[in-house]
């Protein structure tokens, strides 16, 4: 690819918004697991030693928002592309996360240093690991960060500083500290993440691009480039592959190979250029004279074949009589003056034989053809009909 390849490249901030999104959930399930241990532990720890009512109501809140958390996560990675931008998903994405956020914010109604020091630490410890795992997870998508880990050390650090001591003072600005480095940490993160997105939808927008042109070298190797019809090249690979596949199921293939007559009077009289379009023009008219199961080839010059699936000789000359009639009812306009096309063609027949190969069908065509130029040209000659005349002259 080149540098130009490369600046065609464009992406949106809301397609990067989705990506990091789908990562981030494609990471979620682990930080159910956590809440849910995490809020298993604090109504172990704390019961009978706060209010029972309102403790397991909290665990009772927590657990469904962790139940509709881990739903909404499976049916998020489920979901098609369109579907994750309906307004629903978005809301119930932050809505959970911000639920989140207050349940453990509200976990400083249980904090009483001074009759529970150990409990509140243990709680307090779980509410800052809580922020820290949140900080990592969160990179991929900063609203998140915003909505849980602010409300978790938010919390805790109004908590502290309303304590009025020295050391709830110190332990406030340590929370603060450890916030700003949290939000650093996940900053430098995110637009790692973000990087990383970046990059991987510019690898696929290259390795398309490429796949693109490689697919078109291929088509242009196979195709004629003035006619856009197949080439001698895939004539080739066509025909043996058809001959193998009517020999096994024991079917007549058919080929009619078609040559303008006194082409070379065109390029002399009026410029290649004339001679290119009397090409093209017929090209078109043979492409639409055949059927869907019959291939079209400009073969060399201005000579093309049509391979034709399953025809009998019989069916081969109506098809290629078809076409005479259609080319020679054609004429072109060349500086107001109409000059007339015609086609010499020759037909053959086989059904595919062992000791036979393709190129007895084509060498019989081609003979045809000939036979046809022969003769006077603008005719179909056939394989049964040459034979007959042969049989008639030497009756005489």
């Amino acid at each position: 690819m080149n540098v130009q390849d490369i600046s065609e490249f464009k992406y949106s901030d809301k397609k990067i918004d989705l990506l990091l999104t789908h990562k981030l959930y494609s990471n979620a399930y682990g930080t159910v697991f956590i809440h849910t241990v995490f809020g298993l532990l604090v109504s172990i720890i704390l019961f009978s030693k706060v209010d029972s009512i309102l403790l397991f109501s909290w665990l009772a809140i927590l657990l469904t928002n962790m139940l509709v958390r881990f739903l909404f996560i499976k049916t998020w990675l489920n979901a098609t592309k369109e579907s994750r931008e309906h307004l629903w998903m978005r809301n119930m994405a932050l809505g959970t996360s911000l639920m989140s956020g207050a349940l453990w914010a509200s976990t400083v109604v249980f904090l009483d240093f001074k009759t529970l020091p150990l409990e509140s630490l243990s709680l307090s410890l779980m509410v800052m690991a809580l922020a820290a795992s949140a900080a990592m997870y969160s990179a991929f998508f900063m609203p998140a960060f915003f909505l849980s880990v602010v409300p978790y050390l938010g919390s805790q650090f109004a908590y502290h500083l309303t304590q009025w001591s020295l050391e709830s003072i110190i332990i406030s600005l340590i929370i603060m500290v450890f916030g700003g480095m949290l939000y650093g940490q996940a900053s430098r993160l995110h637009r790692t993440h973000k990087k990383s997105i970046i990059q991987t939808l510019k690898n696929e927008f290259l390795i398309t691009n490429m796949q693109t042109a490689n697919q078109k070298l291929a088509e242009s190797s196979r195709t004629d480039f003035l006619t856009n019809v197949l080439n001698r090249r895939s004539f080739d690979e066509a025909l043996n592959r058809a001959w193998a596949d009517h020999k096994m199921n024991q079917q007549t293939i058919c080929l009619i190979m078609c040559d303008i007559d006194l082409f070379k009077d065109f390029n002399d009289t009026f410029g290649h250029q004339i001679g290119d379009t009397v090409l093209v023009r017929v090209a078109d008219n043979l492409q639409q004279q055949l059927r869907p199961s019959d291939v079209l080839f400009r073969y060399g010059g201005e000579e093309f074949t049509v391979l034709l699936h399953n025809t009998t000789l019989d069916e081969g000359v109506l098809i290629a009589d078809t076409i005479r009639h259609s080319i020679m009812n054609d004429p072109i306009d060349i500086a107001g003056s109409q000059q007339g096309i015609t086609l010499s063609l020759g037909v053959s027949a086989q059904i595919p034989v062992d000791g036979c190969i393709a190129d007895s069908l084509l060498k019989e065509a081609d003979h045809m053809l000939f036979e046809s130029k022969r003769n006077g040209r603008n005719k179909v000659t056939s394989a049964w009909h040459h034979s007959q005349e042969k049989r008639a002259f030497l009756a005489e």
